[in-house]
């Protein structure tokens, strides 16, 4: 069996190389009204990060309570070219929320780098998020 090493937070194994690797990493910090989020997904790149993120948003509008849209449109993180969605959306707890999505693709893999906060601690987090965002970097590009 052919494998490929997966290493996940100093934490290694090997895998079958073919599988898709669905694996989320998800960072919480602390506050008082709604704990920030930094969350990045990974899934099965299918068609452009564009495309990918359109896909997204009848069930976002449908899961989520009280949605709106604030903004989409192309951008770019760790050097290529991704697309964004920015949005608020009330929580199960009655918070206010808002949340930052960037898609992008990397080796074949959609990558969701996700960043979620308070709606009334946005100020406070966004230049926390854009220092994460601004920090991403994709290994083994050529």
């Amino acid at each position: 069996m052919e494998s490929r090493r997966y290493a996940f937070n100093r934490v290694h194994f090997d895998a079958p190389v073919g599988w898709i690797d669905l694996s989320i990493v998800t960072l919480a910090g602390p506050s008082k009204v709604l704990a920030p989020t930094v969350v990045l997904t990974r899934d099965d790149a299918q068609g452009s990060p564009e495309a990918y993120a359109k896909r997204q948003l009848p069930e976002l509008k449908k899961q989520l309570k009280a949605f709106v849209l604030e903004h989409e449109g192309p951008c770019e993180v760790a050097g290529r070219p991704a697309y964004r969605l920015a949005q608020l959306f009330t929580t199960p707890e009655k918070q206010r929320a808002h949340q930052q999505q960037y898609f992008l693709i990397h080796h074949g893999e959609m990558l969701v780098l996700t960043l979620t906060c308070a709606e009334s601690e946005r100020s406070l987090h966004q230049p926390l998020f854009d220092r994460v965002k601004s920090s991403l970097v994709l290994e083994g590009d050529a």
